[in-house]
């Protein structure tokens, strides 16, 4: 690691709020396959912000993980990623593995989907999370990386946790596992939280108190937030901005409040008639036909011509860039924006 790389690393603070702290741009993501690469991100930007939570919103398959991923940096040799990466003024694609296994945990940390898979079934907990205090020097001596880590698991919201230090994961309950794993992603407070899906495999009430877990640390450390989900009441729940996936890129983005209740994108605007409300009978919902098309199969045009109720001709001609909508958003649809066809 070069001395500008173990500054960054070592010395990069928790920024101000609503300080942009994380830049991707451009970002595409493709994985080799044969003599092709096949690409599932395609051109993908957003910022990140201290205080805030930006949601990728979207059906499985539709990138979010891979994009969470490739910020992270943990693709197989067989990703391909271009465009750029910026956690403060360190472009982390060009940073060499070595310093990425520093800079993970310490300044970008990531809440896996499935806890039980993250964590190790052969160690107790508080030995993981002692593990990690000692590989990134946040706390010297056995002894202090051990209350530490009592520390940490009170943090979040762990009422024994020396129960739970001695603890091995398969003796946990889903929502005690994934509180570990969130331990384990704060355990140097980082300033960037990744959480991809943590919510799914959790009943209604486990899920209700994450979430409120992930408000309270967000609100206490100031990190700044990227949750991927599936789930729009999750969405609705958590989300300060958010960026809406399908086919690989970002059709929709903006302020939540407006994503939600001025969608501008047919793809949005199906996903929230998809949603469950108050009043409204489960037979009267509307779901999206179809499924999304694989990468290597996506359609000419607008990938979403082939599911979406107001596709016309234009839409098999040519893909829609994002541009500025009518409201305080962001949408990539020939609907909002006739002229580009014709400018083109």
């Amino acid at each position: 690691m070069t001395s500008v790389e173990r500054s960054v690393v070592q010395t990069f603070a928790q920024p101000a709020v609503d300080k942009t702290v994380l830049r991707v741009a451009d970002l595409t993501t493709g994985f080799r396959q044969d003599r092709s690469t096949v690409d599932v991100v395609r051109g993908v930007s957003f910022e990140l912000k201290a205080g805030r939570t930006l949601v990728l919103l979207g059906e499985s398959g539709c990138g979010k993980s891979v994009t969470a991923r490739s910020v992270m940096r943990l693709h197989p040799d067989r990703a391909v990623i271009s465009g750029s990466i910026a956690l403060g003024d360190q472009e982390l694609l060009t940073l060499s593995p070595r310093s990425m296994v520093q800079l993970r945990g310490q300044q970008i940390a990531l809440v896996p989907q499935d806890p039980a898979g993250a964590l190790s079934p052969l160690r107790k907990i508080g030995s993981q999370l002692s593990e990690v205090l000692r590989v990134h020097e946040v706390v010297s001596g056995r002894q202090a990386r051990a209350e530490r880590g009592l520390d940490l698991l009170s943090r979040v919201g762990i009422s024994d946790p020396r129960r739970v230090a001695h603890a091995y994961a398969h003796e946990l309950s889903g929502g005690m596992r994934q509180r570990v794993a969130i331990a384990i992603a704060i355990a140097c407070d980082p300033a960037v939280l990744i959480a991809d899906e943590p919510t799914t495999a959790l009943d209604v009430t486990v899920q209700a108190q994450i979430l409120d877990l992930f408000e309270d640390l967000q609100d206490r450390l100031g990190m700044a937030t990227l949750l991927v989900t599936h789930d729009v009441g999750v969405a609705e729940r958590m989300a300060d901005e958010i960026a809406v996936m399908y086919a690989g890129r970002i059709v929709e983005t903006g302020p939540a409040e407006t994503v939600l209740g001025s969608p501008r994108h047919p793809y949005t605007a199906a996903l929230l008639r998809a949603l469950p409300a108050p009043g409204v009978a489960r037979g009267e919902l509307i779901p999206i036909s179809g499924q999304p098309s694989a990468p290597a199969e996506r359609p000419s045009g607008c990938p979403f011509r082939t599911r979406c109720s107001f596709v016309h001709d234009a839409c098999s001609t040519y893909e829609p860039a994002l541009l500025h909508t009518d409201v305080e958003t962001y949408a990539a649809c020939d609907l909002v924006h006739p002229q580009e066809r014709v400018a083109s």
